[in-house]
């Protein structure tokens, strides 16, 4: 970022929305909450991978369930 628009944005000759909005346009990323506040993740794809491996989890997890039934289900036939 040029320094003068630095200068701009802090006189008020530079609206922040049109700045965020440039922003986002050329970082499609960017998590538009996390660059107005702050809060949250960076990026998207962080959050999009976080939610992924929380699935990932939940279906390992019901996977070792259901091969200890199989399991159970084996050792009552013997």
């Amino acid at each position: 970022m040029h320094p003068q628009a630095v200068t701009n944005l802090r006189q008020g000759r530079y609206r922040i929305d049109r700045f965020v909005a440039k922003i986002l346009s050329a970082y499609p990323d960017v998590d538009d909450k996390w660059l107005v506040t702050g809060e949250g993740d960076p990026l998207h794809s962080i959050r999009e991978k976080g939610e992924v491996l929380r699935k990932v989890d939940s279906l390992e997890r019901e996977i070792r369930r259901l091969a200890r039934m199989i399991e159970k289900m084996g050792a009552e036939r013997n």
